[in-house]
């Protein structure tokens, strides 16, 4: 079991910093403008970020993927991920950044509950120099609800833009 333990904490790592992922182009922390992630019990997890061209005024979305039921549990090294990016025009990379800066949530607070099936949600903003990032249960407290609207907004704006997710369910 501890292998598999080890493999999850390798991929979500990955989705939590994506410029990690080895098989895309180079991207680095200090050009990340956001990254969202989505962790659901029984689905594959993903993670969506913001990246500032280094050498030009271009931006990228990239989409990262980890279905943690597929693949051998004690590969390690390979934990299974797939990843897509695409340009981002820049007045909606703007939008989206402006959006998150502007929310304005109680911080701080204390779980007022615990739970084992549902969804993990959070938002990183910065790199190591200053930053923000927030977790939520998908039983949030009614004053995180703008913050959990702006996100699924913002997915599935991203998602637009990306290609067809091949781990995830088509609704036909």
């Amino acid at each position: 079991m501890q292998t598999l333990l080890s493999r999850e904490s390798v991929a979500l790592e990955i989705l939590r910093k994506p410029e990690l992922f080895p098989s895309l182009p180079k991207r680095r922390e200090f050009d990340r403008l956001i990254c969202l992630w989505r962790i659901p019990s029984f689905e594959p997890h993903s993670s969506w970020s913001l990246y500032r061209g280094r050498k030009t005024n271009e931006n990228f979305v990239r989409r990262l993927e980890h279905d943690p039921r597929r693949g051998f549990p004690s590969n390690v090294v390979d934990p299974h991920i797939f990843g897509s990016e695409v340009p981002i025009p820049t007045e909606m990379a703007t939008k989206i950044i402006e959006q998150f800066e502007g929310l304005t949530v109680p911080m701080f607070r204390s779980p007022a509950w615990a739970g084992v099936d549902g969804v993990s949600f959070g938002a990183h903003i910065g790199n190591f120099w200053q930053s923000t990032t927030v977790n939520w249960w998908s039983s949030f407290s009614p004053e995180w609800k703008p913050l959990n609207e702006l996100f699924q907004e913002t997915v599935a704006q991203l998602d637009s833009l990306l290609p067809t997710s091949t781990l995830r369910k088509i609704e036909l």
